[in-house]
């Protein structure tokens, strides 16, 4: 596999896996107007797809941060939040989108150098854009 494929692709393959994964979760029920039922987790084995991704790209490394404890941390409440949920239909779908945005931290962390995470910064400032109009 050529250097550049690995250094400017993947990367993107990653931030279009995280953000087809939220947006999945957001569009068919993670949105403020619930409209029966959603995907349910499947949208998750994109996120589980950004891992062998990023071996590929940059060799298996992992380096577990702060944040990356933080966030663990933060889907471990949205569990718990599931857990007592009264309805549960909406709390998994609200917890998809945990996912989503925990997917989106994970390959936005994955980018191996500035010019990367700007490209991906500039897909998401599209994204946010497509959204507000």
């Amino acid at each position: 596999m050529s250097a550049w494929l690995r250094q400017r692709l993947l990367p993107l393959a990653e931030i279009g896996l995280a953000l087809a994964a939220g947006a999945l979760w957001y569009a068919t029920g993670g949105a403020v107007w619930y409209r029966g039922g959603g995907v349910g987790l499947w949208p998750a084995l994109l996120i589980l797809a950004l891992w062998p991704l990023h071996w590929v790209a940059v060799g298996v490394r992992v380096r577990p941060t702060t944040t990356d404890a933080l966030v663990a941390l933060w889907l471990l409440c949205g569990a718990v939040g599931v857990w007592a949920a009264y309805d549960r239909g909406p709390a998994w779908a609200k917890f998809g989108l945990m996912l989503g945005a925990a997917g989106l931290y994970l390959a936005l962390a994955h980018q191996p150098g500035q010019r990367a995470l700007q490209a991906a910064l500039a897909v998401l400032t599209l994204q946010g854009v497509g959204l507000g109009f």
